[in-house]
């Protein structure tokens, strides 16, 4: 007797052991994208001097991720032609912008093309400012 109450015991902590953190789950706060990627960009800045083509690849990973999350364009793996043009149909309101990215981005990576001060200051620069355009504002700043 006492052998079955300790097994309907174990079975009942158990079951609402099971059931509990279901309802015990703190929502979880997710940082906006472009917080995210604003901080990501922050770090590949440090690669300017140092590193310039980790520099680029950085601020073309960061660009293509967003387009690729933002509008759900396949830009990982797009062309810049089928990126631009993507961008160009769903009237993009950067879409000035993200072709001026993309298009120095190619042409520095496959023209050999040397990266200036200049260039990659107005690279950062544009990603930056596209992204903290596009930050969600906060409810209780406004």
């Amino acid at each position: 007797m006492v052998i079955v109450a300790v097994v309907l015991a174990i079975v009942a902590y158990i079951i609402i052991r099971r059931r509990r953190p279901k309802e015990e789950k703190l929502p979880q706060t997710q940082v906006p994208l472009e917080e995210e990627l604003l901080e990501k960009l922050k770090e590949a800045k440090q690669l300017e001097k140092e590193n310039p083509d980790e520099f680029i690849t950085r601020i073309s990973t960061l660009t293509r991720r967003y387009i690729a999350r933002e509008y759900d364009i396949p830009a990982e793996i797009a062309s810049t032609e089928e990126l631009v043009q993507a961008l160009s149909e769903l009237g993009v309101p950067s879409f000035s912008t993200f072709e001026w990215i993309l298009t120095r981005l190619d042409k520095i990576k496959f023209a050999g093309h040397k990266l200036d001060t200049t260039e990659a200051e107005e690279l950062y620069g544009k990603l930056e400012a596209i992204l903290e355009e596009n930050l969600p504002k906060g409810g209780d700043n406004e």
